[in-house]
């Protein structure tokens, strides 16, 4: 399965923040940051912010940063929330004729499924842990 721009940048944004847990960052460093767009950036945080993962601080030297603990969030759970679709793909909205009978439909549906559970068990504290290299590109 392939993930949208969207969701890799929503992953990227919340690893960030994850390793700068005390800094508010603005969305014009992140923007520069990841090479997006400021609008793209703004949708992406806004978005972040309403699901709950981010906090975001008004005023002159505000921004935003991680809400909440990062062993308690899964990229499961960011995929599944920031992905427009859960499927790899929809045979019905393709109107494919062999799609009443074609076994293609299943073989793709547990390859989601096997997608999902694989990043179910990885956190964004596992993302940002023991990872040297992730701390001094932050830092910089």
């Amino acid at each position: 399965m392939q993930i949208t721009r969207y969701t890799d940048i929503s992953l990227r944004v919340l690893m960030y923040l994850a390793s700068k847990p005390d800094d508010i960052i603005s969305i014009s460093h992140l923007s520069t940051t990841y090479m997006a767009s400021n609008n793209h950036m703004v949708k992406v945080v806004h978005n972040l912010v309403k699901l709950g993962y981010l906090e975001s601080i008004r005023g002159r030297n505000g921004g935003v940063r991680l809400n909440g603990n990062p062993s308690n969030i899964t990229v499961s759970e960011v995929v599944r929330k920031t992905e427009n679709h859960d499927n790899v793909i929809n045979c019905a909205k393709a109107n494919c004729p062999l799609h009443p009978r074609c076994s293609l439909t299943g073989v793709l549906q547990k390859a989601n499924e096997a997608f999902y559970a694989a990043l179910e068990n990885t956190s964004l504290a596992d993302l940002i842990s023991d990872n040297p290299g992730l701390t001094r590109l932050v830092n910089n």
